[in-house]
């Protein structure tokens, strides 16, 4: 069970959603929590405007541990976690939801509060004899190891996520599925002919002359562009250690190793400074352009462009 567990293990990744309401009422195991940071009030990665918790990293933890224990009737232990590294299995995941819920940030989706209060109210979760059962909700709330404002959270991200998958999800017409069919099977019918070019005809210098003429405009030298540049080289300064390490927080999902794991700074580093100083100097340049568009400030180099340049 364990050796097609560990085969299979990417394939949790693209499970956002399904998994935190599916075992909202199930409690959590008592593996221990799972801390990436020492610093529990921080976060332990960002990815755009989400910040990623360790409430969230333990509550996505034990939501797989509790999936991956009933896939094997209980015989999941701690240990097995650790060799096929769960832990960070649960990481990448968060990741990935944070990518979408940035995305429908930007789209202006959003669960309400109300969207939150109507899910708990209709969950069979948190009912008995068809009815919504208070006692029972705050059962569950109290088992999750999270306060219910926290619990209320998860579940306002979740029902977001929902939404969003919702919204994208377009069922095209069947004009539409006609249309794009037919542009797959048109076909077009292309005779060709190679005719060749006879090599014994001859022409006097007046008769090239006379073509010349007629044809001169095709027969001019390439079109030349002067272009006003301004360059900015990137500082070869000592970086900052705290700064370079705020800069890959930030960036920390784009640090991934061949097999797509996410690199810790250390390993990242090398790349972490070159990008970090590349972004200096988009800064730079900027504030130069700004001034150069304001006439403040000149171009220092001209380069001459042609078409076939580009």
């Amino acid at each position: 069970m364990i050796e097609w567990m560990q085969k299979h293990k990417k394939s949790l990744i693209p499970t956002i959603w399904i998994s935190t309401i599916a075992f909202v009422g199930a409690g959590f195991v008592g593996w221990g929590a799972y801390d990436m940071n020492a610093n529990r009030a921080g976060s332990i990665a960002r990815v755009g405007q989400i910040s990623i918790t360790n409430q969230e990293l333990n509550t996505k933890y034990s939501e797989l541990y509790n999936r991956l224990s009933a896939m094997s009737d209980g015989q999941f232990t701690q240990e097995q976690a650790k060799n096929m590294h769960l832990d960070q299995i649960a990481v990448d995941q968060l990741i990935g939801e944070a990518y979408f819920l940035n995305f429908a940030k930007d789209l202006g989706v959003q669960a309400s509060d109300k969207d939150v209060a109507e899910f708990v109210l209709n969950s069979p979760n948190f009912q008995e004899n068809g009815a919504f059962s208070k006692e029972l909700y705050d059962n569950v709330v109290r088992n999750s190891g999270l306060t219910k404002k926290e619990f209320e959270r998860n579940l306002q991200k979740v029902l977001t996520l929902e939404k969003l998958g919702k919204a994208l999800k377009i069922t095209p017409s069947p004009k539409i599925v006609e249309v794009f069919a037919a542009s797959q099977l048109m076909q077009d019918k292309v005779s060709a002919e190679i005719i060749y070019a006879d090599a014994n005809v001859t022409f006097s210098d007046d008769e090239l002359k006379k073509f010349w003429e007629g044809e001169k405009s095709h027969f001019m030298t390439e079109k030349k562009y002067n272009l006003g540049a301004y360059f900015v080289a990137p500082s070869n300064a000592d970086v900052n250690e705290t700064e370079l390490g705020e800069f890959y927080e930030e960036h920390r999902g784009e640090y991934r190793s061949l097999d797509d794991k996410l690199l810790d700074f250390a390993e990242a580093k090398p790349n972490v400074l070159k990008d970090y100083r590349m972004d200096q100097v988009k800064k730079d340049a900027t504030k130069d352009y700004l001034e150069i568009k304001k006439g403040k400030l000149d171009t220092n180099e001209t380069i001459v462009a042609t078409a076939s340049n580009f």
